[in-house]
Protein backbone atom coordinates (compact mmCIF):
# COMPACT_ATOMS: atom_id res chain seq x y z
CA UNK A 1 0.00 0.00 0.00
CA UNK A 2 1.10 3.52 -0.73
CA UNK A 3 0.33 6.76 1.08
CA UNK A 4 -1.85 9.35 -0.64
CA UNK A 5 -3.45 12.67 0.09
CA UNK A 6 -7.06 12.85 -1.05
CA UNK A 7 -8.38 16.41 -1.36
CA UNK A 8 -12.15 16.53 -1.68
CA UNK A 9 -14.00 19.66 -2.78
CA UNK A 10 -17.61 19.61 -1.59
CA UNK A 11 -20.57 21.77 -2.64
CA UNK A 12 -20.75 24.82 -0.34
CA UNK A 13 -24.44 24.61 0.58
CA UNK A 14 -24.20 21.55 2.84
CA UNK A 15 -25.15 21.95 6.50
CA UNK A 16 -23.03 20.30 9.23
CA UNK A 17 -25.07 17.08 9.60
CA UNK A 18 -25.13 16.19 5.87
CA UNK A 19 -21.44 17.14 5.70
CA UNK A 20 -20.63 14.72 8.53
CA UNK A 21 -22.64 12.05 6.74
CA UNK A 22 -20.71 12.71 3.51
CA UNK A 23 -17.36 12.43 5.33
CA UNK A 24 -18.53 9.10 6.77
CA UNK A 25 -19.50 7.82 3.31
CA UNK A 26 -16.07 8.83 1.92
CA UNK A 27 -14.36 7.01 4.79
CA UNK A 28 -16.58 3.96 4.18
CA UNK A 29 -15.60 3.98 0.49
CA UNK A 30 -11.89 4.07 1.43
CA UNK A 31 -12.36 1.17 3.84
CA UNK A 32 -14.39 -0.73 1.20
CA UNK A 33 -11.23 -0.89 -0.93
CA UNK A 34 -9.14 -2.02 2.06
CA UNK A 35 -7.63 1.42 2.55
CA UNK A 36 -6.59 2.97 5.85
CA UNK A 37 -7.38 6.51 6.95
CA UNK A 38 -4.47 8.09 8.80
CA UNK A 39 -5.92 11.57 9.27
CA UNK A 40 -8.70 13.90 8.16
CA UNK A 41 -8.36 17.68 8.07
CA UNK A 42 -11.40 19.86 7.52
CA UNK A 43 -10.27 23.14 5.97
CA UNK A 44 -13.73 24.68 5.78
CA UNK A 45 -15.37 26.82 3.11
CA UNK A 46 -13.01 28.71 0.78
CA UNK A 47 -13.40 30.82 -2.35
CA UNK A 48 -12.33 28.98 -5.49
CA UNK A 49 -9.73 30.43 -7.85
CA UNK A 50 -12.17 29.80 -10.71
CA UNK A 51 -15.73 28.64 -11.04
CA UNK A 52 -16.28 24.86 -11.03
CA UNK A 53 -19.71 23.46 -11.92
CA UNK A 54 -21.22 26.94 -11.36
CA UNK A 55 -19.80 27.12 -7.81
CA UNK A 56 -17.58 29.96 -6.63
CA UNK A 57 -16.97 28.44 -3.17
CA UNK A 58 -16.33 24.95 -1.88
CA UNK A 59 -15.76 23.06 1.35
CA UNK A 60 -12.31 21.48 1.44
CA UNK A 61 -11.47 18.26 3.28
CA UNK A 62 -8.06 16.56 3.15
CA UNK A 63 -7.72 12.85 3.87
CA UNK A 64 -4.34 11.16 4.46
CA UNK A 65 -4.86 7.55 3.39
CA UNK A 66 -2.99 4.34 2.64
CA UNK A 67 -4.44 2.31 -0.22
CA UNK A 68 -3.35 -0.05 -2.95
CA UNK A 69 -2.61 1.92 -6.17
CA UNK A 70 -4.83 -0.47 -8.15
CA UNK A 71 -7.85 0.66 -6.09
CA UNK A 72 -7.38 4.41 -6.63
CA UNK A 73 -9.33 4.45 -9.91
CA UNK A 74 -12.25 2.51 -8.41
CA UNK A 75 -12.35 4.80 -5.37
CA UNK A 76 -12.22 7.85 -7.64
CA UNK A 77 -15.15 6.48 -9.67
CA UNK A 78 -17.17 5.99 -6.46
CA UNK A 79 -16.47 9.59 -5.41
CA UNK A 80 -17.52 10.92 -8.83
CA UNK A 81 -20.94 9.31 -8.40
CA UNK A 82 -21.67 11.43 -5.32
CA UNK A 83 -23.47 14.61 -6.37
CA UNK A 84 -22.26 16.56 -3.33
CA UNK A 85 -18.60 16.23 -4.38
CA UNK A 86 -17.41 18.81 -6.89
CA UNK A 87 -13.94 17.36 -7.33
CA UNK A 88 -11.58 14.80 -5.75
CA UNK A 89 -7.82 14.84 -6.29
CA UNK A 90 -5.34 12.15 -5.29
CA UNK A 91 -1.65 12.96 -4.72
CA UNK A 92 0.92 10.34 -3.83
CA UNK A 93 3.03 11.37 -0.85
CA UNK A 94 6.76 10.99 -1.38
CA UNK A 95 9.06 9.67 1.32
CA UNK A 96 11.35 12.23 2.91
CA UNK A 97 14.94 11.99 1.73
Amino acid sequence: MKTYELLVLIKPGLEQEPLNSLHKSIEDAIIKYKGEIENREEWGKKTLAYQIQKHREGIYTLFHIKIDPADIKRLDNDLKLNESIIRAVFTQKQKAR
